[in-house]
């Protein structure tokens, strides 16, 4: 710096241009960092059963739903895939993304904190990732296959297709949802 300074003229200006070149990549790089993790929180984490009912079942939004086993304890953990779960939880940023616009809400949630809820709809931990779409408020979820879950585009076209006699929303052709 001191030299840049002191050398004037020419040096002092490339020192200068070298400054607001890191400058801007360095902001860069914190807006694309900042896009990606608010893209990723954008689903909801469900953390209980009042969670899953008032957010889910309650709600008139239509959801998909990521059930997960993350636990660390080797007894609960027993008979999971968690590098398959841990997979299917690093798809959700995309896939929140994605599913928005078609207004379908995106939520996970760890098996072991929504035990009943699981039992109810069958999630068994052998199963695990299991996705599920509730359509209506009924108790009720559609099943999709986790390969669907891993391809956007196949995924994007199941839901529209599980979505095409929804009683909660229309669908336009496009496949922009509407209320």
């Amino acid at each position: 710096r001191m030299q840049a300074r002191k050398g004037g003229g020419r040096w002092s200006m490339a020192a200068r241009r070298q400054k607001r070149q890191a400058l801007v990549l360095a902001l860069l790089a914190l807006s694309l960092s900042t896009s990606v993790s608010a893209a990723s929180r954008s689903f909801t984490a469900l953390k209980n059963v009042d969670d899953f009912e008032e957010n889910v079942i309650k709600s008139m939004d239509v959801w998909l739903v990521l059930f997960v086993g993350m636990s660390n304890d080797e007894i609960k953990a027993k008979g999971i895939d968690r590098e398959k779960c841990q997979t299917a939880i690093d798809q959700l940023g995309v896939v929140t993304e994605e599913m928005r616009k078609l207004s379908v809400q995106v939520a996970v949630a760890d098996v072991d904190d929504l035990a009943g809820i699981a039992s109810e709809f069958n999630v068994r931990k052998r199963m695990l990732p299991k996705i599920l779409l509730f359509k209506t408020r009924a108790r009720d979820a559609d099943s999709i296959k986790f390969d669907v879950f891993q391809d956007v585009s196949a995924l994007r076209n199941e839901v529209l297709e599980l979505l095409k006699d929804n009683p909660r929303r229309a669908i336009n052709d496009d496949g922009q949802g509407q209320a």
